[in-house]
């Protein structure tokens, strides 16, 4: 019962949302006799190992009889409480709802009060521009007209609506074709980014659908804009033009601030992406304000919440994993481990990946190889195709954990599985092939300490040369190799390494 959906309805809710069904159960249902209410407190309580037997363990409890209509039942009502609880959380809900008083009007025979209602509801979609929802209050609008004979109705008013109505259908059209281009760029992205051909065809396909979008100046067709131009920007690995586009998004959101809680969500990924750029770009002076702004959020849901923790606390991870700030990088890997474990944080799949890569990182600059291997290895696992970039580089990043914890024995069939591995996928690049090469027969050659600089330099050298070159460019972004090879050259602490090349960070 594990994966139940009343069980994930049930552990999803909020301490708020319980305290209020409980109190919306008993004022529908008989409190002393309420079977709906004993099953609820009961999943309420239930811990994960309960769960695996709950029917078991409760059958002695009086819902246990039908149980599987007590649970349909259970499952109905909590859907119709969230909706109570919920209404008027945003400008949707509260048009759908007037959109029910219209309907409930107009049934009654209430035409005036209906009609007034609508009237309200128009302009409210025509502010949060809910273009589809402009259109269904419109179309009531005329078939009550015609339901009272058009009283008191001039006769220009019927092609004037008309022509409202065909400009906001224009519009949503508009909008859902550029949010679909921009959907397909991000999705390829998020499943690993694009082969090589394919962003050129893509890029096309979505500038074509951001032309008409760009000149329609109102909020939606806004943010569209720019988070299309912003999607082609970390495309192509262009993360000034990224960052110039990501802030105009923030911007949008400031000259409209009334969207800031209406679509809030599109506000905090906003500043996801704008805390990438930085990153990306070691505006580090940046960061830890708009760090502090995105942890003073009031979300308005728990999901929502868990996101911003997320990006707080795995953005500032990811910083110190590129700067060398291990020690500090070490503590929000058990502070998110821990939210992890206490199911406080919820992470997608393409989170939990990006997570354990950071960890991975400081890991692997604090020596702890062996922990190291296993966040890599969770990497691999996963098995439904998301960022297959970052499982294209954790093969060799694992190559690199086998060579710095000494177990020369594997790497030769290591590099031979990665080379076969990448090959196929179409991901391998000259610098991973001059990487696994290296690992493989210059590191069982190096018997003295000048040698061993001396392979190192040569390698150094050749990456230098690659990094050159835009086709390669994606190889540095996980990992600085470079500062790597510096440390081994040097013979300096990795992390003394990336503090001197990233001083930015270190004297914020």
């Amino acid at each position: 019962m594990n994966n139940d959906k009343l069980v994930k309805l049930v552990k999803s809710l909020s301490g708020a949302e319980k305290r209020y069904f409980s109190l919306w159960i008993t004022r529908h249902y008989d409190s002393a006799n309420n079977n709906t209410l004993l099953l609820f407190r009961d999943l309420s309580s239930a811990g994960d190992k309960t769960l695996g037997n709950f029917a078991g363990v409760n059958k002695r409890q009086p819902y246990a009889r039908n149980f599987r209509f007590n649970k349909h039942f259970l499952y109905k009502q909590l859907l119709r409480c969230l909706h109570q609880y919920h209404s008027g959380r945003n400008a949707e809900a509260r048009l759908k709802e007037m959109q029910d008083h219209a309907d409930i009007l107009a049934d009654k025979g209430l035409y005036e009060e209906s009609l007034d209602i609508l009237s309200q509801a128009s302009a409210l979609a025509l502010k949060y521009e809910c273009f589809g929802i402009f259109y269904e209050v419109k179309r009531k609008e005329l078939e009550l007209l015609r339901d009272t004979n058009y009283k008191g109705v001039a006769q220009d008013y019927i092609p004037r609506l008309e022509k409202e109505i065909a400009e906001a259908l224009s519009k949503a059209a508009a909008l859902t074709r550029t949010e679909s281009a921009i959907m397909q760029l991000l999705h390829s992205l998020a499943k690993g980014g694009l082969q090589r051909g394919e962003l050129p065809q893509q890029a096309k396909g979505l500038s074509k659908e951001l032309k008409p979008v760009k000149e329609q100046k109102n909020f939606r067709s806004s943010l569209l804009y720019y988070q299309g131009m912003g999607a082609l920007a970390f495309a192509k690995s262009n993360f000034g033009e990224a960052w110039k586009w990501t802030g105009e998004v923030l911007e949008l959101f400031e000259r409209y601030p009334h969207m800031k809680e209406e679509k809030q969500k599109a506000w905090i990924i906003a500043n996801q992406n704008h805390l990438v750029t930085l990153n990306y770009l070691g505006k580090y002076q940046n960061l830890e304000h708009l760090l502090e702004a995105m942890e003073n959020i009031k979300a308005g849901t728990p999901q929502l919440r868990s996101r911003i923790f997320y990006i707080t606390h795995n953005m500032v991870l990811g910083t110190c994993a590129q700067v060398g700030d291990f020690v500090r990088g070490l503590k929000l890997v058990r502070e998110i481990n821990h939210s992890i474990k206490k199911q406080e944080l919820q992470l997608t799949t393409q989170q939990q990946m990006i997570f354990y890569f950071n960890a991975a990182l400081v890991y692997f600059g604090t020596g702890r190889y062996r922990e190291a291997n296993g966040m890599i290895r969770k990497i691999l696992s996963e098995k439904d195709g998301q960022r297959q970039d970052l499982q294209s580089f954790a093969r060799i990043f694992s190559i690199l954990i086998q060579f710095e914890s000494g177990k020369q024995d594997l790497l030769e069939y290591s590099v031979r599985s990665a080379y076969r591995h990448l090959a196929h996928k179409k991901k391998l690049y000259e610098v991973e092939k001059r990487v696994m090469e290296f690992l493989r027969d210059s590191a069982q050659h190096m018997g003295s300490a000048q040698e061993r600089k001396k392979a190192f330099a040569s390698l150094r050298h050749q990456l230098e040369e690659l990094k050159q070159k835009r086709a390669e460019q994606e190889f540095f972004l996980f990992f600085d190799l470079i500062a790597w090879l510096d440390s081994k050259i040097s013979g300096k602490y990795f992390g003394t390494v990336l503090r001197e090349k990233n001083e930015g960070y270190w004297n914020r």
